[in-house]
Parts: C-alpha cells; sequence; structure tokens
C-alpha cells in the first residue's frame, strides 16, 4: 500500500499546483487521481481499491463541505461530488474485475501444478502430500487434510498436513460420518458457530473450515479439508468451488493409480511385479549403467515344510519390507535398481 500512498501524493501536488496556477480546465488534473485508484484496484484487488478511493475521497470531502458551507450547491460543488463518486464506483468495478482475473490464473495455476504432480507420481503414497501441500497453498490456508474412505466404510484414512496418517473407525459419532452424504463443497467461517462437524479434537486456534467432497462416479470416496485461523469471511464460494475441482481431479487420478498398482504391485510383498521390473530394467539400460542386486533367502522351503505357507508368506513380506528400507536408505542420487525375488515355492 506504500506505493498507492506516495502515487496519492504526487497526483495531489500536481492537482494543487494546476488549481493554485489556475490552469484551463484545471478540474481535469483531478482524474490523475484514478492512477492510484486502478494501480491499487489490478494490484490488491477490491481492497486495494477501497483503500485508495477513501484516501482520495477524504482529501476533497473538507474542500467540497466548505464550498457547500460558502457557496451552497453550485456546478463547481456538483461536479466535485460527482467525481468522487466516479472515484469509488470506478475503482471497485477494476477492483473487482482483477480479483475475478486474479482467481482465475490462481485455479489455472493449481490445476497446472496439480497435472504436474500427478505426471510424475505413480504411486497414491508419493501424489497426497504433494497434492494437499498444493492444496494448503493456494487456499492460503493453515492446514489441511485428504481423507479416505475404505470400500467397506469401515475406515478413515486420514493425512494431514504433517504427512501423518491416522486411521479413524467410520460409526455413528465420528464427525466424518456425516459428511460422506455431501455432494458439495461447504465453507464455516466459524466453527465454533457451527455444529455439522468437528474434524480434530485439538482445534486450537483454527476457527474457519472448507470441506469438498471427493467424488467418483457419483460416490464419495473421501473429503478434503482446509483450515485457517482467520474468522470473518475468510473462505467464500469461488474458494469452495475450486477446492472442489481440485477434488474431483484428485479422485479421478488416485482411481487410475489404484488400478495401476494393482497391476504393477504384488498383492502379497507390495513390491513391484517380474512384468515390471523387466520393462524397467530395460529402459534403464538404454539410459545409464545400473547396479542390479539380487538375494535369495535360504532354507526357506523348510520354512514352509515346518510352519506351513502362510508363515512363509509372512517371512517373504517381512524380507521385502527390509529390502525395501535398504534401498530407500541409499538415497535417489545413487544408481540402484532393484527387484525383489520372487522365491517360487516348492511343494
Amino acid at each position: 500500500m506504500f506505493v498507492t500512498v506516495v502515487l496519492v501524493f504526487l497526483a495531489t501536488i500536481v492537482v494543487y499546483w494546476a488549481e493554485q496556477a489556475k490552469l484551463p480546465h484545471f478540474e481535469l488534473f483531478r482524474y490523475l487521481y484514478f492512477i492510484p485508484i486502478l494501480f491499487s484496484a489490478l494490484t490488491f484487488d477490491f481492497a486495494g481499491a477501497v483503500y485508495a478511493s477513501v484516501t482520495v475521497v477524504s482529501l476533497y470531502i473538507p474542500i467540497l463541505f466548505l464550498r457547500l458551507e460558502s457557496r451552497g450547491v453550485d456546478d463547481a460543488s456538483v461536479e466535485l461530488f460527482i467525481t468522487l463518486m466516479l472515484f469509488v464506483v470506478i475503482g471497485v468495478i477494476v477492483g473487482i474485475a482483477s480479483g475475478n482475473e486474479r482467481r482465475k490464473r490462481e485455479t489455472y495455476q493449481a490445476l497446472s501444478e496439480l497435472g504436474n504432480i500427478i505426471s510424475y507420481s505413480f504411486t497414491i503414497d508419493k501424489l497426497l502430500p504433494e497434492v494437499l501441500n498444493t492444496i494448503v497453498r493456494v487456499t492460503e490456508s493453515a492446514r489441511g487434510a485428504i481423507v479416505f474412505i475404505d470400500t467397506e466404510k469401515e475406515f478413515f484414512t486420514l493425512l494431514d498436513s504433517n504427512n501423518q496418517v491416522q486411521k479413524i473407525r467410520n460409526n455413528s459419532d465420528t464427525p466424518l460420518h456425516d459428511l460422506l452424504t455431501i455432494k458439495k463443497p461447504f465453507f464455516i467461517n466459524n466453527i465454533a458457530q457451527d455444529e455439522r462437524l468437528l474434524v480434530s479434537d485439538d482445534m486450537g486456534e483454527f476457527v474457519s473450515m472448507m470441506v469438498s467432497p471427493i467424488i467418483v462416479k457419483d460416490r464419495t470416496i473421501g473429503l478434503v479439508i482446509v483450515e485457517d485461523k482467520v474468522e470473518e469471511k475468510r473462505y467464500a464460494t469461488d474458494n469452495a468451488q475450486l477446492l472442489f475441482t481440485i477434488a474431483t481431479q484428485l479422485g479421478a487420478n488416485v482411481t487410475n493409480l489404484k488400478l495401476y498398482e494393482l497391476a504393477v504391485i504384488d498383492g502379497l510383498t507390495q513390491t513391484y511385479t517380474h512384468r515390471f521390473f523387466q520393462n524397467k530394467l530395460k529402459e534403464e539400460l538404454k539410459q545409464k549403467p545400473v547396479s542390479l542386486l539380487l538375494a535369495d533367502i535360504d532354507h526357506f522351503k523348510s520354512v514352509n515344510d515346518t510352519y506351513g505357507h502362510p508363515e512363509g508368506d509372512v517371512v517373504l513380506k517381512q524380507v521385502a519390507k527390509i529390502m525395501q528400507e535398504v534401498v530407500g536408505d541409499m538415497g535417489e542420487k545413487n544408481s540402484v535398481l532393484f527387484s525383489p525375488v520372487r522365491v517360487r515355492k516348492k511343494h
């Protein structure tokens, strides 16, 4: 706002000089005030327009009253009054238009960023934290959460802004339970006075909230929630619509990723399948040298024979988990390609 004040000050000097010098049509110099008004409207939207307009009008209100007191209502006073009203009206109109244009740009930018995130995220675990961070940022919120309900509708899985995952049992006493029926986004700018939901027990300073369903084929599979500490008019319909657009895109991509994971992830070990490994190995060998680690499990047949195949499955899952952790600790800078060994059980 400092630039606005400087522009108003400079315009005042020019207008005052023109009036004192009694230049021809010096009244036209007053329209120089449109410069700071339009600048503030384009830069700070509606709030900037109102601030600049009020600042300019406040400079002329005393002059207008003095003229009315000394001369009564004459043409010059009427012209000055109309000019002041024009300052306010034009500033507000441009401020609203600038705000709408800014929101369109933000929506496009948010969707573009999400498109890039989705393009480089091949697992749900990597996708959701990136999407949630983007949602919190573009909605200018303090924190957020993405919630999914399992297919049996027994448990909620909640991912918060700290990348913490919680499992919440679904029952009638759970605030999230009733939200599964909503089909449209909504916002609350004073949670204490609204009885629709309380998502977390530690609301603390968070007083405003916006919620959007994640809908796939007319079925609510989850929720996107953002919260903030500002109460008065923190969220609006435009914010809710943007959140709903993002949630809809997120739902479609999560569904696609689940199908993709079913095709490339082994159900037992939760590691990539042999076909995925072969295709990935061919791609990597075309681009750069790789390190290939092969592992075997000693005496695995005796485990199956002694404890049974279910216990053998437990061993396979535990070994796969350990190998994944080891490879993950090496970091992305190391050229390591790991294929979990598929041990064929002997009968």
